[in-house]
């Protein structure tokens, strides 16, 4: 899938509209293309005519599922900046240890070079898991890539000033930004890469890290011998491998959702994460079959370093509830102690048992990724039989361990190393498999980071432990010669073999929180009997009334606003005094008194024989 629209980069045209210009290529000037819209992934056309040709211009839409192919968008930036990366640090690695030893044949020199390399790692580790939940971490990535370049760069001075305390410094440093571009990568991974094609990037980082660990101490060995074996061009082919890496995963953009936690199609779960079900839901079983459903890459890394150190904490604890996960992290933390051993000896096994130059040095380091790379072929897709390829692994590196300090010629040197370095990925692959496949995600990833801690540590203390063993000081411990040192640490690897074997063939004891079946049955509680001893939770003692009043008093209204008269400035208002009181009976008066006012007024009829109204009858 090709990356979303950069800040630059024009916005496509809505449906409909027209584009009038020059089409380079295509177009005459002034021709016009009408976009049609279409659903995502579709192909938008229109027939363009060029005199009597007839011809269609196309423009594709970003489409609504990722592809999942290793050489698209930010899939192709991510792993070809790690491959450029391992190879960057293996050149870097190899060769100035191999240059070191070339001018100094100083045990203390390279000791000190070793622990420059493996503390930074260690130091890392503690906190490597928070950086994971950055959601744009292209700048933090464009400055640790650009100090790597830096710093490769200031290295090539040294050719001709070397300088013993700068040199370590700048391994340091070199390391320090490489382990934290390590952790920032899976920021990028997380919101640039989308579920579905995780599975495919991881596969691509496994064959480019199997196929760099052969080829950068070669490449390493060969650069320092083409330049007069100098520290010159392995200072610069290191600074172009880091430039590489930083033009290229600096431009992987962060993905929308939408996009990001697409799955494969037909392969969907019922309950895809456990971040997705209901959290007030009481079915547990619910929770743990999406946590199961789930991989490790879909949970949030740690908000911040507490939280890392916590998932450090509770991965401890939970290896430590079982007696074969607890010893099989025991067994892996020798592994990691012995290579920190076999890691400062080997330079100088070659140069006095073996009587070498140091650039021989790279062959070994050639051959042991060889015999890693195989290794890596055969059990990297293994998901069962941990415990088994455990114990082959340690029994067989071990073995090696000890034939290594007999031979005395190159030829066999190099068989040994790469047997070695092969029967260490059967042990670790092992240790993986028996200590993660039982453990729901969440549980992997906290055991996967104590797992990391703990072995970084341990290499640091291997390398520390052989200086102070392999070297003359002024303290009260034997200094043992460099054969018995190697032979110690291939019997010490076999005999923790041996040893888990052992507890293989036991029951798993699993350690319970309280073992109920050896605690007498509690007595009675008495309440009665133990009411001194526990009196009555009286709430009020602690946490008074509370009184809202003291600190609101209630509000009185009146103080502020006074009862508004009226009559201040509306007298009542009297109609009397305009219009008087209508009195009807002034002119219509009551029906009797108007009867005896008539009859008082006017004489009533005279009917006798000598009055008028008679006479004119």
């Amino acid at each position: 899938m090709a990356p979303g629209p950069r800040p630059a980069q024009s916005i496509p045209p809505s449906a409909g509209a027209s584009i009038v210009g020059r089409l380079r290529g295509v177009a005459k000037p002034g021709s016009t293309v009408v976009v049609s819209s279409g659903p995502p992934g579709a192909t938008l056309a229109s027939n363009r005519s060029f005199g009597n040709a007839s011809r269609t211009a196309s423009i594709s839409s970003v489409p609504a599922t990722f592809p999942e192919r290793l050489f698209s968008g930010n899939v192709r930036r991510l792993w070809l900046s790690e491959a450029a990366s391992n190879a960057g640090d293996l050149i870097f690695g190899a060769g100035v240890v191999i240059w070191l030893m070339q001018l100094r044949y100083s045990f203390t020199d390279v000791a000190m070079l070793l622990l420059a390399f493996a503390i930074p790692a260690a130091l890392v580790t503690l906190f490597a898991g928070s950086l994971g939940s950055i959601r744009d971490p292209r700048r933090a990535l464009w400055l640790t890539g650009a100090l790597r370049v830096l710093l490769a760069v200031v290295f090539i001075a040294m050719h001709f000033d070397t300088i013993i305390p700068v040199v370590i410094l700048l391994a340091f440093g070199l390391a320090l930004a490489s382990n934290l571009r390590r952790a920032l990568r899976h920021a990028a991974v997380a919101h640039t890469i989308p579920v579905r094609a995780r599975g495919l990037l991881a596969s691509g980082d496994q064959v480019t890290a199997s196929i760099m660990s052969v080829a950068g101490p070669a490449l390493a060995t060969l650069l320092y011998i083409l330049d007069g074996e100098r520290i010159f061009t392995i200072a610069i082919g290191a600074a172009v491998c880091y430039l590489m890496a930083l033009t290229s995963e600096s431009n992987a953009e962060p993905l929308p959702d939408r996009i990001l936690f697409q799955r494969p199609e037909n392969k969907a779960n019922a309950i895809h994460s456990a971040w997705e079900s209901d959290e007030d839901s009481r079915e547990d079983a619910a929770v743990i079959a999406a946590e199961e459903q789930a991989t490790v890459w879909e949970l949030a890394a740690p908000p911040n370093t507490r939280m890392a150190m916590a998932d450090i904490d509770a991965g401890l604890q939970i290896v430590g509830a079982a007696s074969r996960p607890q010893f099989t992290f025991i067994a892996m933390g020798i592994l990691a102690l012995v290579g920190g051993i076999v890691g400062l000896l080997e330079p100088f096994y070659v140069w006095i048992q073996l009587h070498q130059v140091p650039y021989i040095l790279g062959l070994l380091y050639t051959a042991a990724g060889v015999g890693a790379a195989l290794g890596s072929m055969i059990v990297v897709g293994a998901r069962g039989f941990g415990r088994l390829f455990l114990i082959i692994g340690l029994l067989a590196s071990g073995v090696s361990l000890i034939f290594f300090t007999r031979t005395t010629d190159v030829p066999h040197a190099l068989m040994m190393i790469a047997f070695m370095s092969a029967a260490n990925v059967f042990a670790i692959r092992g240790g993986q498999v028996t200590l993660l496949r039982h453990f729901v995600p969440i549980a992997q990833r906290a055991v996967a980071q104590s797992l990391a801690v703990t072995r970084a540590w341990l290499a640091v203390l291997g390398i520390l432990g052989a200086f102070l063993l392999g070297t003359k000081h002024n303290l009260p411990i034997p200094t043992l010669g460099l054969t018995t040192l190697l032979v110690m640490s291939g019997i010490s690897i076999i005999a923790t073999g041996i040893f888990l074997t052992m507890v293989v063939l036991l029951p798993n004891r699993v350690t319970p929180l309280v073992d109920t079946g050896e605690l007498d049955p509690l007595p009675e509680y008495d309440e009665a009997e133990n009411s001194d001893d526990y009196p009555a939770y009286d709430e009020s003692a602690r946490y008074p009334a509370y009184d809202e009043s003291a600190r609101y008093p209630a509000y009185d209204e009146s103080a502020r606003y006074p009862a508004y008269d009226e009559s201040a400035r509306y007298p009542a208002y009297d109609e009397s005094a305009r219009y008087p009181a209508y009195d009807e009976s002034a002119r219509y008066p009551a029906r009797g008194e108007r009867r005896s006012t008539s009859s008082r007024h006017e004489p009533e009829p005279d009917d006798s024989e000598d009055s008028p109204r008679r006479r004119r009858r």
